[in-house]
C-alpha cells in the first residue's frame, strides 16, 4: 500500500501548524503500516486511536488560536474540522464491519483528497504568517 509522502509543498507558511500537519501525515502512514502485511486488528486500532487523538488535539489547537484572535474564520474552521473527524470515524466504522484493502485505499484517498486539501486550502489561507504556538 502506498503511503503519503510529506512534501515541502504541503507547508502553509506557519512552522507550528506545519509541524503538526507533518505529524498527522506520519501517523496516517503508521496506521497504514499497522494494517499492512500481517498487521493485527489490535495494532490497527491502536494506530487509528493515536491518529484520532492527535487530529482532535491539532484541530483544538487551531480552533483555540482562532478564538483567541477573534478570527472571523473560526466557525467555518470548526465546521470543517467536525466534518473531517466524522468522515474519519466513518472510515473506521467501515473497516471494523468488513476489513479489506479497499478500506486502506479509502483511508489514503481521504487523507490525500480531504485532509491534505484542508491543509492546503483552508489552513494556508487562515494561518499563513500568523504566530500560532
Amino acid at each position: 500500500m502506498p503511503k503519503l509522502q510529506w512534501k515541502q509543498d504541503y507547508e502553509i507558511g506557519n512552522p507550528s501548524v506545519d509541524r503538526e500537519h507533518e505529524e498527522l501525515v506520519r501517523l496516517i502512514n503508521f496506521m497504514i503500516d499497522a494494517a499492512g502485511l500481517g498487521g493485527s486488528a489490535e495494532a490497527f486500532g491502536e494506530a487509528f486511536n493515536a491518529l484520532e487523538r492527535y487530529m482532535e488535539q491539532h484541530f483544538k489547537n487551531e480552533e483555540n488560536f482562532l478564538d483567541a484572535t477573534n478570527n472571523s474564520n473560526a466557525k467555518m474552521m470548526k465546521n470543517a474540522h467536525r466534518n473531517l473527524e466524522q468522515e474519519f470515524k466513518n472510515l473506521w466504522a467501515s473497516r471494523r464491519r468488513t476489513p479489506s484493502d479497499q478500506d486502506l485505499s479509502d483511508l489514503l484517498n481521504w487523507a490525500e483528497n480531504k485532509l491534505l486539501e484542508h491543509f492546503l486550502m483552508m489552513d494556508r489561507t487562515v494561518f499563513k504568517g500568523s504566530s500560532f504556538n
